[in-house]
């Protein structure tokens, strides 16, 4: 069950209820009042827009670490290559492209929850 918060017009405290109610009291100052539907909806569509910008930026903060990792793993290939007359080589080769295949991987998989997340929320905005 989903609960907005709503300030009660005779305090000023605020009061966490649920969207359904029509009528509440105040648990401060023992007020009746009546919910205004119309200000439960703005407050809905207030806390989900919220919670959709936050998964959005989960979404970017997570493709973001993976184009770093990415990189760094083009940088251990190139390192690898460049130090190949070195003892090295055998190391860091299998290493960096294991490195960028996993992240080649994972930045494909993200991207997809991504796609089927904005498809869920303008599938439920509308």
């Amino acid at each position: 069950m989903k609960f907005i918060d709503l300030k009660c017009s005779s305090c000023g405290s605020t009061m966490h209820i649920n969207p359904e109610l029509t009528k509440v009291t105040c648990k401060y100052c023992g007020a009746q009042l009546i919910v205004d539907e119309s200000e439960v909806e703005e407050k809905t569509v207030t806390k989900l827009s919220l919670e959709i910008k936050n998964k959005l930026y989960d979404f970017q903060d997570e493709l973001d670490s993976i184009k770093m990792l990415i990189v760094v793993s083009i940088i251990v290939l190139v390192g690898g290559i460049i130090l190949e007359s070195l003892s090295l080589w055998p190391y860091l080769l299998p290493v960096g492209i294991v490195l960028l295949i996993v992240n080649i991987v994972r930045f494909a998989v993200v991207k997809i929850r991504l796609k089927e997340f904005r498809e869920t929320v303008v599938d439920e905005e509308e």
